[in-house]
């Protein structure tokens, strides 16, 4: 019996953000609006190659509260900032939660080479906690 051979070309491990501990704890960026100051979280990603984003993906404990979690993804290209995605979860009960978000067009899809990927948060329920984000991509 053969195993199927995977080709490592088309493959790209996932970009991953974290955020442990209350996310209350973190500073806040306004929402929809480009980096300021250090409030990109985990630092930033680069393409090393062209790619195409398959979803941006955000886990989340709550402990219990009401109250919605927003993460933005921004790309930042030849010193211009472009809105990806917003990931938002909202939840009133102790759980843990995922949502995924496709970017709106093939445009926002696309990172060229050195293209750099950062994640900031704007809103955070008051017990929610250890968030992670994730890119995918082809």
């Amino acid at each position: 019996m053969t195993s199927p051979i995977l080709s490592v070309e088309d493959y790209h491990p996932p970009f991953v953000w974290n955020a442990n501990g209350l996310l209350t704890l973190f500073t806040l960026a306004p929402a929809a609006t480009a980096l300021v100051a250090n409030d990109a979280l985990d630092g930033t990603r680069e393409a090393p190659t062209g790619l195409l984003v398959d979803a941006f993906v955000l886990h989340l404990i709550f402990d219990g509260t009401v109250g919605s979690t927003t993460f933005e993804v921004w790309r930042r290209r030849a010193g211009a900032d472009t809105l990806l995605a917003t990931l938002t979860i909202a939840s009133g009960s102790a759980n843990y939660s995922r949502v995924a978000v496709v970017p709106a067009s093939v445009a926002l899809r696309t990172l060229d080479v050195l293209d750099k990927i950062y994640v900031q948060p704007t809103a955070a329920a008051t017990g929610a906690h250890d968030a992670t984000i994730e890119g995918q991509f082809t």
